[in-house]
């Protein structure tokens, strides 16, 4: 039987309506065993790696003794104590944390599940066929642990490589928060990276997933993130992206096929020197009295370029639905750019769907009024960013938030440039 989604998508190649495609292809052809980089081909432990980073690891109070682990360099052990203290801890709990590898041997909803909302392209089908690490998170039912976050930070990428792929599981009248990534780049040996995420919420489940995206400037990065939210759930998705890389394109689709279920995106990004990002963002609503928002704030600087396709699709079978689109870029320069395309398409008439955007420059006379009352021009161009970030980045976990607003900071005041 045909899907909602895919009947939705029918018509849109019946009426000429399909999508803008924003996502760059990578300038490196998908080959298996993965080519090293000659940034990183010399660098094989802590004392190797570049001394801008260890300057961004110490600014971001990260201690020398799991810098290992941060970068990705620590492949081999035991997890540091605090990360296996923590997820015992989360275990007491009721919370399932495995690495995805264990996750498949121990768990039968993994092996369930791992994949099952996949596409069906030549890029997401190189994932299924050569993902190596991941993570899967499990919050059983009635699970409930609203002011916690479940960081999968050395769980994940203590064995990095081009090719992750996580399942997180929010089950029926669950709640949490899930942190995916970390603020710090990894060094990855290969020049692509391919990281995958699953997402399933049940009935009356409240999940909040963040993904942190920190790559360095050599790196293509194609993130795929996959979501389904049942009846009475409410899935906030939160998607911050520090450094770039070389190139970045999202790709990022949420189904909520539940009736009175309702997805939040929300988009912090910042693209600097010659970076290009680019998002392909979409909610489907394909149930009763379902809600979506995406909200996006970007920031551009030097000759930085971002571009999203962001958009809401209503089915026949989502009326009484509502669903809201807000994006805002800002240019830290005359070479920058920032473009939106939004999309609000509806194949039922009794819904409510709309959308707002700005893009504009940082005004010089707002600066000059804060040089006025004591604040250096750096000073003054951050409080401005950080007003702009602020509406996305608050939901963040409060470490989480410090470390993401200091690489904002050092992103505009010129620092941290080559990682």
């Amino acid at each position: 039987m045909e899907t909602g989604l895919e009947k939705a998508r029918s018509l849109l190649g019946s009426r000429h309506l399909q999508r803008p495609q924003v996502i760059p292809p990578l300038e490196h052809p998908l080959e298996f065993p993965f080519p090293i980089p000659e940034e990183v081909q010399n660098i094989r432990r802590v004392a190797d790696l570049p001394e801008n980073l260890k300057k961004l690891l110490t600014e971001l109070n990260v201690a020398p003794q799991v810098w290992g682990f941060a970068t990705g360099l620590a492949k081999k052990g035991p997890l540091p104590p605090f990360e296996s203290s923590r997820r015992s801890y989360f275990q007491k709990l009721g919370l399932e944390i495995y690495p995805m590898k264990e996750a498949l041997v121990r768990q039968e909803r993994a092996s369930a599940l791992a994949f099952s909302l996949w596409p069906d392209n030549p890029l997401a089908n190189f994932q299924r066929n050569h993902w190596e690490s991941g993570a899967f998170v499990r919050f059983s039912g009635g699970v409930k642990l609203p002011d916690q976050s479940v960081c999968t930070y050395c769980l994940i990428e203590k064995a990095i490589t081009p090719v992750t792929h996580s399942v997180v599981i929010f089950e029926k009248d669950s709640e949490g928060t899930v942190v995916l990534g970390s603020t710090s780049p990894k060094v990855v040996r290969a020049p692509y990276y391919l990281p995958g995420v699953e997402i399933f919420l049940r009935e009356n489940a409240r999940g909040t997933v963040v993904l942190l995206h920190s790559f360095p400037p050599y790196l293509e990065s194609r993130p795929i993130v996959r979501a389904r939210v049942a009846a009475n759930a409410h899935l906030e998705l939160l998607v911050v992206t520090l450094f770039p890389g070389k190139t970045l394109g999202r790709d990022i689709e949420v189904v909520v096929d539940g009736r009175e279920g309702k997805a939040v995106v929300e988009m912090s990004s910042c693209s600097k020197d010659q970076n290009f990002s680019a998002n392909d963002v979409r909610i489907v609503l394909d149930a009763p009295k379902t809600r979506a928002e995406i909200k996006t704030r970007g920031l551009s600087t030097e000759q930085g370029r971002q571009v999203s396709v962001v958009s809401i699709e209503t089915t026949e079978q989502a009326v009484k639905s509502e669903g809201h689109l807000e994006a805002m870029g800002l240019l830290q320069s005359r070479e920058a750019s920032y473009e939106v395309i939004p999309g609000l398409i509806s194949r039922v008439d009794d819904v409510f769907l709309d959308h707002e955007a700005f893009i504009g420059k940082i005004l010089e006379e707002v600066v000059f009024y804060l040089k006025t009352r004591g604040f250096s021009e750096q000073e003054a161009m951050f409080l401005l960013i950080r007003s702009h970030l602020e509406p996305i980045v608050h939901y963040l976990p409060e470490p989480l938030r410090w470390e993401v607003l200091k690489i904002a900071e050092m992103v505009v005041n010129g620092r941290g440039r080559e990682w």
